[in-house]
């Protein structure tokens, strides 16, 4: 559990014991913990596969890479729950940027790549109508999308009373920005869930990420209810 301290404790985040730290509109609450059980389907089977690969990269790299990567790490501070800044270890940064690249598609970096930060502006509209996707992607330019590609969360269909899904989103895939502004996204969530329930609330979640640094954007969200 992470917490900070003032005559005893100001705020706190993460899990203590039997219990978790969690936030809504009232602010910090504790619930009890549950151990969820592993799940092992195609999806988290390649994610540990890739941790794995990971691992063993950074072990094969050589020590003047390692070297390097932990040199670069002031060029790419991160932010904690607080919203205190610091920065990741080496190791930590190899991982960070290379499983987004993995999250795209793109082969991982054995160097440590140049800083550079997606600027596309994803702030986009979801609205489902006859089991399609179309998402607006505005204001966006092609020369914005050379250098980055748009990964794709989503939830199932929900209750329409569930505002909280931070815990739900699944990866759906990427696509590679044309420039265009809309973009039909109900193959890949149909591939993700098999269908889209009617009745139900859907929230969508896109991150520009960099297909070279592997560095990511704002997470930018929307929600709509299946008519």
């Amino acid at each position: 559990m992470k917490m900070k301290f003032g005559a005893i404790v100001t705020d706190g985040v993460k899990k203590i014991g039997g219990h978790v730290v969690q936030s809504n509109h009232y602010g910090r609450f504790l619930r009890t913990r549950v151990s969820p059980a592993v799940i092992t389907n195609t999806y988290t089977t390649a994610q540990r596969a890739n941790l794995v690969d990971l691992n063993n990269l950074w072990k094969s790299i050589t020590e003047s890479q390692r070297e390097a990567w932990i040199a670069a790490t002031p060029d790419f501070p991160r932010q904690n729950a607080f919203g205190d800044t610091y920065y990741p270890s080496g190791k930590n940064l190899f991982m960070w940027l290379n499983r987004n690249l993995f999250v795209i598609g793109t082969s991982p970096n054995e160097d440590p790549p140049a800083v550079d930060i997606p600027s596309a502006n994803l702030s986009f509209t979801l609205d489902v109508n006859t089991g399609v996707f179309p998402v607006n992607i505005t204001p966006v330019t092609p020369a914005e999308f050379n250098s980055q590609y748009i990964a794709v969360y989503a939830t199932r269909g929900l209750s329409v009373g569930i505002n909280y899904v931070s815990s739900e989103y699944r990866l759906l895939g990427y696509f590679v920005g044309s420039g265009a502004s809309d973009y039909a996204l109900d193959g890949m969530y149909i591939d993700k869930y098999h269908t889209i329930d009617s009745g139900t609330k859907v929230f969508m979640k896109l991150i520009a990420i960099s297909k070279t640094s592997g560095q990511h954007g704002v997470a930018y969200t929307a929600k709509c209810i299946v008519p």
